[in-house]
């Protein structure tokens, strides 16, 4: 119905502008002879002409018409990225070595299948300074829901911060001891990469990330600065690939962690209720807010959807420094 009340006011415009037009002509012409039928013809001539054209360009387009319309509405959502249409082509995607650090190699043994990830690399964020700036946060979106409009169930608990590295695919206990073999195998090299790292702190986690949308958000990412990460992930990557352990194309982005999410929902506390929400007021106090900085202390091979006594996922096996 919109489609249609749009076209029919690009006709009477157009029928405007042509009559319009005409006129103008018309009066030219009418220097030499001033003829009120010949005008009245050329505007009716003009008047058909164009109601011809719209009529059968948008309200009756022949099927070749209608699908050149559809592949160049779908060709201009693609390019912009609109939201529910197809997906924007990211750069370096189709190279051969993309510049997602996690997924640089050619080679990758990666899970076409798409099934479910098992396990996953992490590193915890259980510095103390940390969490308690993270606290600080998370209690004021809590106890001020009539400022945020952020549902609690969706914000991020601080005993479970942490950075995922890499996903793994291990649908076998065979596959799961060879991971934790090649895994633990490999804590003197991340040790190296560790050590000569000349940053005073490993981790630096400051402000907040904007999302695409500023008026309807489902999630808030902060910002994450490692160099010591991207490296130790480019290793294990590397490593698990020769190994043919099954890395899954889901790996996440390095430059972040999930501070607020709809995805942190559990079925036990799934509600019926929008969970979207306004960013502005987060990002207006918390856009450049200190989350901390701090060392890495360790690095867990965690099985997913299981959870041990201290809050995080249970491991499978532990690299401590």
């Amino acid at each position: 119905m919109g489609r249609v009340i749009t076209l029919g006011l690009v006709k009477i415009l157009s029928l405007v502008g042509c009559s319009y037009n005409s006129v103008v002509a018309i009066n030219a012409f009418s220097q030499k002879e001033k003829s009120e039928e010949f005008t009245a013809k050329v505007q009716d001539v003009c008047a058909v002409c164009a109601y011809i054209f719209f009529h059968k360009k948008f309200l009756y387009p022949e099927k070749g018409e209608i699908l050149k319309m559809n592949q160049m509405t779908q060709k201009r959502d693609t390019s912009r990225g609109f939201p529910g249409k197809s997906k924007p082509r990211h750069p370096g995607n189709d190279d051969k070595k993309s510049r997602n650090p996690i997924n640089r190699f050619g080679s990758l043994k990666i899970d076409e299948n798409k099934k479910e990830c098992t396990h996953f690399i992490s590193i915890p964020f259980n510095d103390d300074d940390f969490k308690k700036a993270f606290n600080v946060f998370r209690d004021d979106l809590k106890n001020n829901y009539g400022r945020y409009h952020v549902h609690e169930d969706i914000i991020q608990k601080t005993e479970k911060l942490h950075r995922t590295i890499i996903n793994l695919r291990l649908p076998t206990q065979g596959d799961i001891d060879r991971a934790k073999k090649v895994f633990e195998g490999e804590k003197d090299a991340v040790e190296k990469i560790i050590k000569r790292n000349k940053q005073t702190k490993h981790v630096i986690i400051v402000g907040l990330q904007e999302p695409r949308n500023l008026m309807r958000a489902f999630a808030l990412y902060a910002n994450l600065r490692s160099q010591i990460i991207v490296e130790i992930t480019n290793h294990l990557t590397e490593v698990f690939e020769k190994a043919n352990i099954i890395i899954c194309s889901d790996n996440p982005v390095s430059n972040r962690i999930t501070v607020i999410q709809k995805s942190l929902l559990t079925p036990e506390n799934t509600q019926r209720i929008d969970y979207s929400f306004n960013p502005g007021p987060i990002l207006h106090k918390y856009k450049n807010y200190e989350f901390g900085k701090f060392n890495i202390k360790e690095i867990n091979l965690s099985r997913r959807r299981k959870y041990g006594t201290d809050g995080y996922f249970e491991s499978e096996a532990v690299m401590s420094f």
